[in-house]
């Protein structure tokens, strides 16, 4: 311990000249990035594919009572099911409602900036969750159907076959 502190009391200060900053075209340069990344980031995002935002929706359009926001319960389970085929999972979809209720209690419209956040903070489904993206599960079901379909034909042959007796 005491030769690491010898060697920071040894060590000599200097003085370091500041740098004169980026020159006029790098800062330009910078800038056409900015603003490409910018446009860029528009493009992408389209907020009618938001499906926390379209559920949202839905569940502004099934709130009754005004600011009361009453949502009947076989309501929230059709819109908790609607957002796990968007991919979403149950917690996630009844934090959508959750924002939405609370957003009408106070008197706030969808499009309000503090709903827009609260939105944005529920973490958005990944590309692929919902089951029927995945490609695995319609190879399962493909392989389902298929051996279905062999297990009927078995089926229809033996009948067929214990049916017709030779001669006769």
């Amino acid at each position: 311990m005491s030769h690491a502190l010898h060697e920071l009391g040894s060590a000599r200060l200097r003085l370091v000249v500041p740098n004169e900053g980026p020159t006029t075209e790098e800062v330009r340069a910078r800038k056409a990035v900015e603003q490409e990344n910018r446009r860029a980031a528009k493009l992408a995002y389209d907020e009618s594919e938001d499906v926390r935002r379209v559920l949202a929706m839905k569940t502004a359009e099934v709130l009754e009572g005004g600011r009361a926001a009453i949502l009947a319960p076989q309501h929230r389970r059709q819109l908790v099911r609607q957002g796990e085929r968007f991919g979403m999972r149950p917690f996630e979809a009844n934090l959508v409602i959750a924002v939405v209720q609370d957003a009408a209690r106070r008197g706030d419209t969808l499009e309000s900036e503090v709903v827009s956040r609260s939105l944005d903070v529920i973490p958005a489904p990944r590309e692929g969750s919902s089951p029927w993206e995945n490609r695995w599960m319609w190879a399962r079901l493909w392989l389902a159907s298929a051996a279905l379909a062999g297990l009927m034909l078995m089926f229809l042959v033996d009948w067929i076959t214990k049916g017709v007796t030779p001669g006769g």
